[in-house]
């Protein structure tokens, strides 16, 4: 019997703990800490609407016009030009209000405005002029998430925080809680099971480094969205410091977390499916299949959230398992602080994450059988509260205007996906082993024969993501397959079921089952490494173009409606002497632009100037006109490369649906020709950048 003294201590460290995990969970929950993107993509109107009633390549005042509009994370610049030949520049910048220094010379409800360089008494004037149209035009609130009023230089810092402040040592200190975990359970395993749970996972290492398509992009919009994980390690003090001497490009950091998670997956799944399924053979199975699951292997080495929502929400499973059932006190009430932030962090990688939320507190309220209430009620009482205090205000801040599409058209939108061979990956032979379903109806049935709880908690797990997925109707199955990376964790824990019915009522069928399952790479090869449609095939193509071109050099870009979704930008993109460095300097090109003569000419004023032509020529026309000209005036060809055109997403659909191959390309402007870099032929003229007729080009 414990005495009160010993009683008293034992109360103390656990409110001590409870009280350091929710300080954790706020420096985790920071937007403001961890450096994450503040102006966020598809906002070009409402910036658009702030300079109103002036105009891009408008007259501000006499003799200077606004020329571009560039918009950043954490900044908004206007360029304007004046008069002259070339004509002369300046820049006005618009950051967040509390963001002031010397160079201020204006403020307003959301920004703070400063020149970059010294400005002529014209730009001035229009700058005043720009700045009192903002003011006029704005509403408190721009900003969406909170920033820093300052930013301490990296070599300044001391260690201790660096490792509080550095969203790279708390994702280390996330893998180091899987590791410790993971190591912990495969103590537990049976000598054979271990070897075969550690071989399970060898063969997903090495499926991920060699069959997984690397540094594919495959979201829906590659070259705006920024993975927040990575955002956050990409601004932290740690990657400042190393960029002391070299920079890091934002695209390096996002397929490197991505990879990290992505060998994660199948460990959190294993120990995830331990605790809920009851059986470490099981267990196995589950973590086994995720390793060779083709969908899973397709996406681990990807930009996107998707492969780190699973293994953040299994950790939360994993971590609320524990809170209700470990034997050992003091890690059941670990397991709680821990499951606060990590589950914050689920809810945060994704809108349709909160569905984690009601699933973690039916967890702790339908799979408790045996728990004490009082305990159940505790971690279903965190959960909410952590939920509803933080994760909910910041879901709505950002999605409110979205909600209008769960009506009452999803029902009809969930039965169309679910007996659509298009739709529904779960079902195409191409995408899902055929055997794997057969396992999961199997594990279904054993299961609501022997634990119904389970059964329903991962037959409505499945069905809530199904049903709020079927508000989406990708374009290619190769998108939804994305989209359904959300169900392949019950769907596994469900012919992981299956197959453990098998391997202990009919041994050498399960085992028969199990290894047809391990070819599944194999067979799905295909599926696993097209890249061969056309965005993720722009990106590849645009991966190589950094060496190409010289730093500082103006390009000439065709972005059409979306400037954000600039391609050259997010290539140049990169962290250098711990601060954010655009390594071109991208001249947006915007449809309809009425200008394009004497963008060509100004461009053509510097000391390098090029053009990027990718696949927006072909989404606004046939290819646009602006791009025609460009071509037309490029004096060689750097670089270029004619793809099938294979639709990947509905933002990329060209006005010609006929049109069966287009032709991306880096071309020089420069008036004196060549600059000296590795060129190609000038002598193959593309065929699909000029108005396109009956025929297709070869």
């Amino acid at each position: 019997m414990p005495t009160p003294a010993r009683l008293l201590r034992l109360r103390f460290v656990r409110w001590l703990w409870l009280g350091l995990s929710l300080i954790v969970c706020g420096l985790w929950s920071s937007s403001a800490l961890a450096g994450t993107v503040v102006i966020e993509p598809g906002r070009e109107k409402e910036v658009l609407a702030l300079l109103e009633p002036f105009q891009l390549s408008q007259e501000v005042s006499p003799g200077w016009k606004l020329w571009n509009v560039v918009i950043r994370p954490r900044e908004i610049s206007l360029e304007l030009h004046g008069p002259g030949d070339p004509p002369a520049k300046c820049l006005l910048g618009m950051r967040h209000f509390s963001e002031r220094d010397s160079r201020t010379v204006g403020n307003s409800k959301n920004f703070s405005f400063y020149y970059a360089t010294a400005p002529a008494a014209g730009c001035r004037a229009a700058g005043e002029k720009l700045m009192a149209a903002v003011r006029r035009n704005e509403e408190a609130g721009f900003w969406r998430h909170e920033v820093e009023s300052r930013e301490v230089a990296p070599e300044w810092m001391p260690t201790w925080e660096w490792v509080l402040q550095d969203p790279l040592f708390r994702l280390a200190g996330f893998v180091a809680l899987v590791v410790g975990m993971l190591t912990r359970e495969l103590i537990r395993l049976p000598p054979r099971w271990r070897l075969g749970m550690l071989a399970v996972l060898a063969l997903g290492v090495v499926l991920r480094l060699t069959l997984t398509p690397a540094e594919a992009a495959f979201d829906a919009w590659p070259f705006s969205r920024v993975p927040m994980i990575a955002a956050q390690i990409w601004h932290g003090p740690y990657i400042g410091k190393l960029s002391q001497g070299s920079p890091y490009f934002l695209t390096e950091i996002i397929f490197k977390v991505g990879l990290v998670f992505g060998l994660l997956g199948p460990a959190v799944v294993f120990m995830h499916a331990w605790r809920m399924l009851g059986s470490h053979r099981a267990a196995v199975f589950a973590g086994g299949l995720i390793a060779i699951w083709p969908s899973h292997i397709r996406f681990s080495h990807a930009d996107g959230t998707f492969i780190s929502s699973i293994v953040f929400s299994g950790m939360s499973f994993a971590l609320a398992h524990d809170a209700l059932r470990h034997p050992s006190r003091n890690w059941r009430w670990c397991a709680l602080g821990l499951l606060v932030p990590v589950g914050l962090e689920t809810f945060r990688l994704r809108p349709l994450n909160q569905i984690f939320a009601v699933l973690l507190v039916g967890a702790a309220l339908m799979l408790g059988e045996g728990v004490p209430r009082a305990r159940r009620l505790l971690v279903a009482g965190v959960v909410s509260v952590a939920t509803l205090a933080i994760s909910v205000p910041e879901f709505l801040r950002q999605y409110s205007n979205d909600l209008h599409n769960a009506n009452s058209d999803l029902l009809f939108s969930t039965l169309r996906a679910l007996f659509s061979y298009r739709l529904n990956t779960l079902i195409r032979v191409d995408m899902t082993p055929p055997l794997a379903l057969v396992m999961a109806v199997v594990g279904a049935v054993a299961l609501w024969r022997s634990r119904r709880r389970v059964a329903l908690f991962l037959l409505g797990w499945l069905g809530l993501f199904f049903i709020t997925h079927s508000i989406i109707k990708p374009d290619s199955p190769l998108m939804q397959a994305r989209y359904h990376l959300h169900l392949i964790v019950p769907f596994a824990l469900l012919a992981a079921a299956g197959l453990d019915s098998f391997a202990r009522r009919r041994r050498r069928l399960g085992w028969t089952a199990a290894s047809m399952l391990l070819l599944s790479p194999l067979v799905h090869q295909r599926f696993i490494r097209d890249v061969d449609v056309n965005q993720p095939a722009e990106h590849a193509f645009v991966m190589t173009l950094r060496k190409a071109i010289p730093e500082d050099c103006s390009v000439l870009e065709y972005v059409g409606d979306r400037p954000d979704n600039s391609r050259i930008t997010r290539l140049g993109l990169a962290r250098y002497k711990a601060t954010d460095k655009d390594f071109y300097q991208v001249l947006p090109v915007r449809k309809g632009e009425p200008n394009i003569q004497s963008r060509i000419a100004d461009a053509r004023s510097r000391p390098c100037a090029m053009a990027y032509l990718g696949i927006e020529c072909f989404v606004d026309g046939d290819p646009a006109p602006q791009c025609l000209a460009l071509r037309n005036a490029a004096t060689g060809v750097v670089r270029e490369e004619t793809r099938d055109n294979v639709i990947y997403d509905g933002n990329n659909t060209f006005t010609n649906p006929q049109r069966e191959r287009f032709t991306m390309g880096l071309y020089d402007l420069t008036a004196h020709g060549l600059t000296p870099r590795d060129r190609e032929p000038r002598d193959r003229e593309p065929r699909d950048l000029q108005p396109h007729g009956s025929v297709n080009p070869p």
